[in-house]
């Protein structure tokens, strides 16, 4: 399987170098034939995503060359990175609609499609959460909603003594990590600091992820996440159980 994706990718780089000679910079050839050497040298993911670098690199310096999206698509394919792949092969198609293989790309897109709908089920942690398991004052609370595609609802709750803040979005997206299986995140909230639905307080980054039960040693749903409140430095990471 490597041998063969290392040869369709030899072919392709060295066709569409020579196609599109006149308008390649010189510097983008060299990161794609670099891109080439390290895919005969990987061994394993980590060789690819050393490829993947400088592919990346290439499309950077030739950002109209079609060659290196194709090749990154199917490194990340190879790399189970289904919404880079698909980003890649849909800026193929955009730069070279009329490719002799667009037919062969459009499938292999709509394969990808199909994985990432199948990778993870986020409707398994649909549900309300608490950090502490008291039901009812919680410090911490989150209410979670599957969207759809890979996209989710997110509210978290603080509450102590006469601290009130809430912290929302709408449409996170959900990435699953390949090795721990748990289900992560990274995006802008709008803070509350009323808890009364406005937005008053900006916006807050929070990171975190969530573990399904066949990934928990315990057999339990939980999430964890972290965030910093405005300039206080505060840094919470809290656990929350899923509460029926």
């Amino acid at each position: 399987m490597k041998w063969n994706l290392i040869f369709l990718l030899t072919l392709w780089t060295l066709s569409l170098l020579n196609a599109q000679a006149a308008i390649v910079p010189e510097e983008a050839k060299k990161h794609m034939a670099f891109g080439a050497a390290a895919l005969e040298m990987a061994k394993s993911d980590d060789g690819f995503k050393k490829a993947a670098v400088e592919f990346e690199t290439a499309a950077k310096l030739a950002p109209q060359w079609s060659a290196p999206y194709y090749n990154l698509g199917v490194i990340y394919s190879k790399l189970e990175d289904w919404e880079d792949a698909l980003t890649n092969y849909n800026k193929y198609l955009e730069l070279s609609p009329k490719a002799k293989d667009a037919e062969t790309v459009k499938a292999e897109i709509y394969k990808l499609e199909y994985k990432k709908q199948q990778q993870f089920d986020l409707s398994q942690f649909n549900g309300f959460y608490d950090s502490n398991g008291d039901t009812e004052n919680p410090m911490f609370s989150l209410a979670f909603i599957d969207r759809g595609e890979g996209r989710a609802t997110f509210q978290i709750t603080y509450q102590r003594n006469d601290e009130n803040f809430v912290l929302r979005n709408n449409s996170v997206e959900m990435k699953q990590e390949k090795v721990s299986g748990h289900v992560s995140f990274k995006a802008m909230f709008d803070l509350d600091t009323s808890g009364q639905g406005a937005n008053n307080g900006g916006q807050v980054e929070v990171t975190g992820y969530l573990i399904p039960p066949e990934k928990n040693p315990n057999g339990e749903t939980w999430a964890v996440a972290q965030f910093q409140f405005r300039n206080e430095g505060w840094i919470f990471q809290f656990k929350m159980y899923q509460k029926n």
